[in-house]
């Protein structure tokens, strides 16, 4: 008679001839064969007839996979990983500097230019590209930069002055904030860095796809966009505090500490 068999091991579920363990979720090393089936051939061993891998423990992995083949056992060595090489990022394609003759000036010849005693010193100034832009309260809420009166402000003394140029998000204060864009890209401004635009909000709500489409339009023309929101304090002449300010004017007070920062230097 044949003996009986020992019961199989309770530990998980039983696929085909391998044990699933149910608390790693992988194949354990027991092996069950089918009753009353017996190997096709002495030279081929079947699933069963192997001995469990000392190499794999509960939970473990292995440290060199191994490939089985009926006549051959080979031995595969994990090659070190190797990461495809990264593309480098392409370059930016936004003005960073003037480029006279390279961009034509404006026809009605854009902002006029103020040039600043020696004492007239700012991290940046505020210019607004048209009246209403928000400058006052931009003063008020950032109050380390001074407000340029609607001039390019153009230090006397060889140095540089940081301009960030602000309008509205209507039609009327896009187009102004274009023309003043070409009066600096032109080279009508000299000694000016021209940080970016601070496009803010005409009107409560989101902006129609018309007025987006253009602020994305004339935001190629400025190194940098920041879109401020309709803030309702504003509309009372009231500033709100810097804990209570909304997400995008906190990320501009963050931002301006960089940008003023890596744009010092002689021009």
């Amino acid at each position: 008679m044949r003996p009986d068999r020992s019961p199989e091991p309770e530990q998980g579920r039983i696929i085909g001839a391998f044990e699933i363990s149910p608390t790693h979720g992988a194949v354990a090393s027991t092996c069950v064969r089918p009753p009353g089936r017996r190997a096709r051939s002495s030279r081929v061993k079947s699933a069963c007839d192997k001995k469990a891998d000392p190499r794999v423990e509960a939970g473990g992995a292995m440290s060199k996979p191994t490939v089985t083949n009926p006549w051959i056992t080979a031995t595969v060595t994990e090659s070190p990983e190797v990461l495809a090489p990264q593309p480098a990022p392409p370059p930016t394609m936004l003005p960073t500097r003037p480029r006279p003759g390279a961009v034509l000036p404006p026809h009605d010849g854009g902002l006029p230019i103020r040039h600043l005693h020696p004492n007239e010193q700012a991290p940046w100034w505020w210019l607004g590209c048209h009246g209403g832009a928000g400058v006052g309260m931009l003063s008020a809420t950032f109050p380390d930069g001074r407000d340029a009166d609607r001039h390019w402000p153009v230090p006397g003394d060889g140095t540089s002055a940081s301009v960030l140029l602000v309008a509205r998000t209507n039609v009327p204060g896009l187009r102004a904030a274009q023309t003043a864009a070409r009066q600096w890209a032109s080279g009508g401004v000299p000694q000016v860095r021209l940080l970016g635009l601070v496009a803010v909000a005409d009107a409560p709500g989101t902006l129609p796809k018309p007025l987006r489409d253009l602020v994305k339009l004339v935001a190629g023309a400025f190194p940098r966009t920041w879109a401020v929101p309709w803030i309702e304090p504003w509309r009372f002449g009231e500033t709100p505090p810097v804990a209570e300010l909304p997400k995008p004017l906190a990320r501009l007070a963050g931002d301006l500490s960089h940008v003023v920062a890596r744009n010092r230097g002689p021009w």
